[in-house]
């Protein structure tokens, strides 16, 4: 698809050093992550509720070193649209720019990407210990955008669902009760 002007200058516009703008603010996630410890690369598929402010070409939120995929997003017009992805900043500010403009409102973002674990104690990493290979995850500061698409915030505190794939046999926990 070709970009309009107003795609192009929005997606050269500078990058939040800091915040992000309200441009967007999220509702829910749900978050599907695929993790085998013995292999290099985990996947996900995250899809973010929002509600954008108003009608927008680009979109920024957080992601750091994620292999996009597909990227759609669904408008308040029910009309589904696709975006690119770029990381214009080390720290993990990725940029969606849609195919074409999204009107304000409800969005659902739908993200499918891969990643490498990260090597030491960051975002999601491994480690063998032995023969095994173990995950783990270390969410503080920065450290999940390394994991996931979010809009990585303290003020957009909002529900999350996760749901975590591995191999048989392996046994995971986490910090929140089990749902099923």
């Amino acid at each position: 698809a070709q970009q309009t002007d107003e795609q192009s200058a929005a997606a050269l516009a500078p990058v939040p050093q800091g915040k992000l703008s309200d441009a967007a603010r999220p509702k829910a996630y749900r978050i599907d992550l695929t993790v085998d410890p013995a292999q290099e690369r985990f996947s996900g598929h995250v899809d973010i509720d929002a509600v954008l402010a108003q009608a927008s070409a680009t979109l920024d939120l957080h992601g750091r070193d994620l292999a996009m995929r597909q990227i759609t997003a669904r408008g308040a017009d029910g009309k589904i649209v696709g975006a690119t992805w770029t990381q214009p900043d080390p720290t993990g500010v990725g940029r969606l720019t849609f195919d074409q403009p999204l009107p304000a409102g409800p969005v659902t973002l739908r993200f499918d990407y891969d990643a490498a674990f990260g090597t030491g104690p960051a975002g999601l990493f491994r480690i063998k210990v032995g023969d095994d290979w173990y995950a783990w995850t270390q969410f503080e500061s920065i450290d999940a955008r390394a994991a996931f698409p979010a809009f990585d915030e303290p003020g957009f505190k909002v529900p999350f669902t996760v749901t975590l794939r591995t191999p048989k046999g392996l046994t995971a926990v986490s910090n929140a009760p089990e749902t099923g």
